[in-house]
């Protein structure tokens, strides 16, 4: 399993990719505008502004035909909540969580 990354896209300054277990989430600002879950790429609707539009079509390309392919808000979480559970975690990963959650008393 390769580790995490962290990088820039595109020419633009506030743009990450963070690649954990496979799923590429880009950010603009702090903000998850897009993800790539098992080679489907989800992209947010424009709701911010033109420089977050620039950072969505730096991902999707821009045209008309991706852009009407773009979801909602609401949709894009449920999306997220969806496809992110089909990703593979290390069981490792997994038991820690759960002895950290333990000792910070979320089980009480």
């Amino acid at each position: 399993m390769n580790m995490p990354t962290l990088e820039n896209y595109g020419n633009y300054p506030n743009t990450q990719l963070v690649t954990i277990f496979g799923v590429d989430v880009y950010f603009s600002y702090k903000t998850a505008i897009a993800f790539r879950v098992g080679g489907r790429l989800v992209v947010h609707e424009n709701d911010w502004g033109p420089t977050t539009g620039k950072h969505l079509n730096c991902i999707d390309g821009g045209n008309k035909a991706n852009r009407y392919q773009r979801v909602s808000g609401s949709e894009f979480e449920s999306l997220w909540k969806q496809l992110s559970a089909s990703v593979r975690v290390p069981s490792c990963v997994v038991r820690q969580k759960k002895q950290d959650d333990a000792e910070a008393g979320f089980f009480k």
